[in-house]
């Protein structure tokens, strides 16, 4: 309750346990003095001793920080009293304007003289809530002003770039580590991450492009020609033409993306460039620097491991593609079973979605809100917002025929509210390892199909050489009977 005569005002924060209560009573005054009354309930229901204190509030507002720590178990490890300790001196600190060099001294005092199996858990739990934090905050909306380093961070394109400027061994290093990280996240959330298992022939490959290519820097890719320039120059004419920055020919995002996409068919000469690249470099063109943008996409795709959602044959979009047409038919069978009635398959609509990451043919504000959600779900949010269309579209789908379905799933944006959207995509449940289950599924079909192919190729050959044996045989028979009656 904060009664404010002055107009002054009283900001709060209080960190207490998970199962603490803390009751807080804040009356400011005509002398701009703040009277805080906390009562904490501690475990067990019993009420520790009213404390009060009391602060000088002045008219520009100070932040009163008052913290209460109780000793904590964290598995079978108890937490020392240092946590308390460390709370209450860093919070007598700052109610004494210390200089900030000794806030930070004690700091680094505190986490020197902590056992290692302590800074350990604190360091677990504290990442935890952040991710936490992070998360919920993105899922509301990242404000449009800084999403670009948002989206740096949540894909930490930085390590790429800090690699870069520290030479190649350094951005190996950095790299690594990124993806050792991401890999533990994988292992510990695999029933939400889909189909993406980890490779350690890709790591292997991407380490060897890390140790000789990675510390050359931006503008080493961009200096070399190569075979791909003819046709970004043309595909640039069809990325976000009627926006003002890339709707004519050699405007400066035109000539941005250009860039870009150059410098990373060079970096990357295996996959080199692929059409859907451009709509996803320009939507990051719109948010940051030329540099930036570069070391996303290469982040994007390393992270996210899209390299083969771009590859000739496309291998990740055709699993994608069948992933998806499962998902449907689990979800929404009605739905499933009148596409396949009227021939609607989900290539001829679903391609675009996973290429571009539904920033093709779409109002941008979906596709940038979309992608905040994908930078911290991974690629099984774009499933549930293809469901998520459908079930907000379904009624209007079943009553519809070939050419009407898919010209409404061509343009998700015309159909569906935004906050709508996004909100039942994130209320879908998705049964947990069910997208791994089918992903499998299909590998194991596909490596199974190759093999029996690999076997009808062999058995053919076999059977062709045995067909050749026996001609020559005949010739050689011939020949010899010939011989026989000349002789």
């Amino acid at each position: 309750n904060n009664n404010n005569n002055n107009n002054n005002n009283a900001n709060i924060i209080i960190n207490v346990n998970k199962n603490n209560n803390a009751d807080i009573n804040i009356n400011v005054n005509n002398n701009n003095n703040a009277d805080v009354n906390i009562n904490n309930n501690e475990k067990g229901g019993h009420n520790s001793p009213k404390k009060k204190a009391h602060l000088n509030n002045s008219l520009n507002g100070n932040h009163v920080h008052s913290c209460n720590y109780q000793e904590e178990y964290a598995g079978n490890v108890k937490m020392n009293e240092c946590y308390s300790s460390f709370c209450r001196l860093s919070s007598d600190i700052q109610y004494n304007n210390a200089p900030q060099s000794d806030y930070l001294e004690f700091i680094k005092a505190m986490f020197i003289n902590m056992p290692l199996e302590q800074k350990k858990i604190y360091f677990v739990e504290i990442s935890k809530k952040v991710n936490a934090m992070i998360k919920e905050e993105v899922i509301k909306g990242i404000p449009d002003h800084i999403r670009g380093f948002v989206w740096q961070i949540l894909v930490q394109s930085y390590a790429y770039r800090e690699g870069d400027n520290n030479g190649s061994s350094s951005r190996s290093n950095v790299g690594n580590n990124a993806r050792r990280n991401d890999r533990s996240n994988d292992r510990s959330n695999r029933s939400d991450k889909g189909s993406g298992s980890y490779n350690r022939k890709d790591d292997n490959n991407r380490n060897e492009r890390s140790s000789t290519d990675l510390g050359r820097g931006y503008k080493y890719y961009l200096s070399i020609n190569n075979n791909y320039e003819s046709a970004i120059k043309k595909d640039i004419n069809r990325t976000y033409p009627k926006h003002i920055l890339f709707k004519n020919n050699y405007e400066k995002g035109q000539q941005i993306l250009f860039n870009v996409l150059k410098a990373y068919s060079n970096y990357n000469k295996d996959l080199g460039y692929c059409q859907g690249m451009a709509f996803i470099v320009a939507t990051f063109i719109l948010y940051m620097s030329e540099e930036d943008a570069f070391y996303m996409l290469i982040a994007l795709l390393d992270k996210y491991k899209l390299n083969d959602l771009f590859s000739s044959e496309m291998p990740l979009l055709n699993e994608y593609l069948h992933i998806f047409d499962k998902l449907l038919y689990y979800t929404f069978p009605k739905i499933h079973n009148h596409l396949q009635k009227e021939n609607v398959h989900s290539s001829m609509y679903a391609s675009q979605w996973f290429v571009t990451l539904f920033s093709y043919n779409i109002n941008i504000l979906y596709a940038v809100r979309i992608w905040d959600i994908f930078f911290i779900n991974n690629y099984t949010f774009l499933f549930k917002v293809s469901l998520a269309f459908f079930k907000l579209q379904g009624h209007i789908i079943l009553t519809e025929s070939f050419e009407d379905i898919l010209n409404r799933l061509k343009v998700l944006s015309k159909h569906v509210e935004l906050d709508m959207l996004i909100k039942t995509a994130l209320e879908l449940k998705i049964k947990k390892g069910l997208i791994r289950k089918i992903s499998l599924e299909y590998k194991s079909a596909k490596s199974k199909k190759s093999s029996e192919k690999s076997s009808n190729g062999s058995l053919k050959s076999s059977m062709k050489k045995e067909t050749n044996s026996i001609k020559m045989v005949k010739r050689n028979k011939k020949n010899v009977n010939i011989t026989t009656l000349l002789a």
